[in-house]
């Protein structure tokens, strides 16, 4: 977020879409106004990212929402967008001149303003839960890479994952062991005292 140039409007419908279980709805004004929807994202691939996206708490709100923040390459803006199943918000920081500051971070200015909004929303109790996805399973894969383990992968944790979907092996854990320098002599704990 904050690289390209788009609308908040059009960013925080982007977002909504995956909270929509990957249904597209083009954003209305007027309460009763519908317009139609529109199948952008499998539902299992987009509860597979709002997964990711809320694998870690927003900032000032205890409530599990999914969110990702932004700032532009130059620091003019400052945007998080925050989702759960119920709520929507898009949070933009900049100045009207369009002048940088080194306080525009999405991750420190915008997301703390959209936990705030959340708060203020309800509490945890009061939002719609997460909905369960048949189409992931939790397995067990390589911390590293992401990907199913290897025999060199020692770090491994359970994650979620498409169902039907194959993960290809990890390669990365056995390339960086064999990458790493042997040492062969002198052999450990041996000294080996200069000729003088």
């Amino acid at each position: 977020l904050g690289t390209a140039g788009y609308r908040l409007l059009d960013l925080a419908a982007a977002s909504r879409t995956l909270a929509a279980g990957g249904e597209y709805r083009p954003p209305t004004f007027l309460a009763g106004q519908t317009t139609p929807l529109r199948r952008v994202f499998s539902p299992g691939a987009a509860a597979m990212v709002a997964a990711m996206l809320r694998s870690r708490r927003l900032p000032g709100c205890e409530a599990e929402i999914a969110w990702k923040t932004g700032t532009s390459n130059n620091h003019c803006d400052a945007w998080c967008f925050a989702f759960n199943p119920d709520y929507t918000v898009g949070v933009w920081f900049g100045n009207k001149s369009g002048a940088p500051s080194g306080a525009l971070v999405g991750v420190l200015a915008a997301a703390p303003a959209a936990g705030e909004i959340f708060t203020l929303l309800g509490s945890a109790r009061a939002f719609s839960p997460w909905p369960s996805s048949s189409e992931l399973e939790t397995v067990e894969l390589c911390a590293g890479s992401g990907l199913t383990p290897g025999v060199a992968c020692a770090r491994r944790q359970k994650l979620p994952v498409l169902r039907q979907v194959p993960l290809r092996r990890c390669e990365e854990c056995g390339r960086e062991a064999a990458a790493r320098p042997v040492i062969f002599s002198p052999a450990p704990k041996s000294y080996l005292a200069g000729k003088g």
